[in-house]
């Protein structure tokens, strides 16, 4: 992802109603947390292309702990069944992995799923049911 990506994808993010968190809470980042993310040495910011953004992923990554934490990922619904979403986690965790990730995690809401079954057809195996708590 380029800085120019980033107005694109947070217009797409802010629409999209599962990366809401809560009734109360904002939809997505803010486009300078977005702006960092693609800037930031430690954390991941993708986009797959084809004429246009059809999927994009935002990792964070805390060296000391070795943690990565897939925080977005969408795909396109105009571009289903591509293969987008398997190809954009699939260069996160390498990425990760070359910066020195060890766990990585993943968010997908309960009733995803689409997404659930991605991520365990990428070795993710679904761990127990949280609340998201958000303060802002």
């Amino acid at each position: 992802m380029t800085l120019g990506d980033v107005p694109i994808v947070h217009k797409i993010g802010s629409e999209v109603d599962e990366f809401r968190i809560s009734d109360e809470s904002s939809c997505f980042w803010p486009k300078n947390i977005l702006e960092d993310l693609v800037k930031s040495e430690n954390d991941v910011a993708l986009v797959a292309e084809e004429g246009e953004i059809g999927g994009y992923l935002l990792a964070t990554f805390h060296p000391v702990t070795k943690k990565a934490t897939i925080e977005n990922v969408w795909v396109s619904p105009e571009k289903p069944y591509r293969g987008n979403g398997r190809k954009l986690m699939a260069k996160a965790e390498e990425i990760l992995k070359e910066k020195g990730a060890k766990y990585y995690s993943a968010f997908v809401e309960e009733n995803n799923v689409a997404s659930l079954n991605m991520c365990k057809r990428q070795g993710y195996s679904q761990g127990n049911k949280y609340h998201w708590m958000i303060k802002e």
